[in-house]
């Protein structure tokens, strides 16, 4: 097959995404990537194909100016910068894609379930699309909040009519986004689609996290929930670990811009005399900064070492961090800032492997509080260990190539009379 990736320019999702593109290549099929130019040069590294989109609107420079000013934000602001910046996309995208497609000619789209405008290019050019959540599903439930709001789950009436105003607060900004789609689709002669609901491949969709770790939901039964994408053969080496146990911090890549959590976080962790490793997401303000008790600053961890030998994690509960961490078995204190992640930090809290403590409540007496209780209570250790064994189950990578051949069969049976060829295993890429 020839695999046409439509992703976010954001680590976040273009790591994972790679991820799952190596195992796809690794049996024959040849996997491109479109995006925005500041994410050529990475992707090309790790030796895949990129066609570059909307050069004269976002020249070079223009996403780590727009990554940088998110990281600065929280809660609504941060939630608007990222409407924005889907908006942008959009744009770009409707403008864009479709002469990629006439050039490469692709058999598949692979789509980023934020990249929902792509759903309707590749509909017009009759080529199958599957979706990928390299964040949470956010199909909406009344019974969950919506993700981005900083709530516990707890089910019962006054929670769906809550529920119910902020999803429709959710879709009130949505508009430009969906308007701007519904202008295209119609310009192609398809039919209106702007609607929050519509976010899917009718096919297959593909989820980083597990069964177990989600909220309870009649879950879509074209979801499959494989974890995460991360391979076990993506080996890395770090030399520089503290003595005994030790906490790893990492607000991530975009929202890691937040000074004043990571430094109560090396004051906890001095106080209670435990060792610190932070990663900085290349954070400058976090690399320059001194923090008490000297803790280990790395611009760009290696995090899955790290995760190896880590006692607790605190984290911004992003997706990637999350299921990374879960996947080795090891409890977390999240300090969710905006998008999906609080959403991701209410599943954290309600299944047991750590705490959270949202971003509008926190303080350092809080943060204190939560380390000391995941730290010495072992029940949280223990349902992380259940959690890894559940991704370990769900298959990562290899199930969701699995799942992408054998749905795209099904769909082009014409196609895939022969088997896939495999090539010989290489070493994973530096995503």
């Amino acid at each position: 097959m020839n695999i046409l990736f439509v992703i976010p320019d954001a680590r976040g999702h273009l790591n994972p995404s790679m991820s799952l593109a190596y195992e796809l290549k690794s049996r024959g099929h040849e996997c491109n990537f479109v995006g925005r130019l500041d994410s050529q040069e990475l992707v090309k590294e790790n030796g895949f194909g990129y066609f570059s989109i909307g050069e004269e609107d976002f020249p070079i420079g223009s996403t780590p100016k727009i990554m940088k000013e998110l990281g600065q934000a929280k809660g609504m602001k941060a939630v608007n910068l990222t409407i924005q910046f889907y908006l942008d996309s959009t744009r770009s995208l409707l403008n864009g894609l479709p002469s990629v497609i006439e050039k490469i000619q692709p058999d598949l789209l692979v789509i980023d379930q934020t990249y929902r405008m792509a759903n309707s290019v590749a509909e017009k050019f009759e080529i199958p699309f599957f979706g990928l959540c390299n964040a949470l599903d956010f199909t909406p439930d009344m019974d969950h909040p919506p993700s981005a709001l900083p709530f516990y789950y707890k089910k019962g009436l006054w929670q769906r009519v809550r529920n119910r105003f902020f999803y429709s607060l959710l879709f009130r900004k949505l508009k430009p986004i969906l308007a701007e789609i519904d202008q295209w689709r119609r310009k192609h002669g398809l039919s209106s689609e702007a609607h929050l609901y519509i976010t899917h491949s009718p096919h297959l969709v593909l989820s980083q996290q597990v069964d177990a770790f989600d909220l309870p939901r009649n879950k879509l039964k074209i979801i499959q929930n494989v974890g995460p994408f991360a391979g076990n053969d993506r080996k890395q080496t770090f030399d520089s670990f503290p003595e005994g146990d030790f906490i790893y911090a990492s607000l991530g890549t975009i929202q890691n811009g937040i000074l004043e959590t990571y430094k109560w976080v090396a004051e906890v962790c001095n106080e209670l005399q435990i060792p610190l490793i932070i990663g900085a997401g290349g954070s400058s303000k976090v690399l320059e900064h001194k923090f008490i008790g000297e803790p280990l600053v790395l611009e760009y961890a290696p995090q899955l070492a790290i995760l190896s030998r880590a006692k607790l994690v605190i984290t911004h509960a992003g997706m990637n961090t999350c299921m990374e961490t879960l996947k080795f078995g090891k409890p977390m204190v999240a300090v969710p800032v905006t998008n999906d992640q609080p959403g991701v930090g209410a599943r954290i809290e309600y299944q047991g492997c750590g705490k959270t403590i949202f971003l509008g409540k926190m303080s350092k007496s809080k943060l204190k509080e939560a380390v000391e209780r995941v730290w010495r209570n072992k029940s949280y250790t223990e349902r992380a260990q259940f959690f890894r064994d559940e991704i370990k189950k769900a298959g990562g990578s290899p199930r969701a190539a699995d799942l992408i051949e054998e749905t795209y069969a099904s769909l082009r049976p014409e196609k895939t009379q022969r088997k896939f060829e495999t090539e010989e295993p290489q070493p994973n890429p530096r995503v």
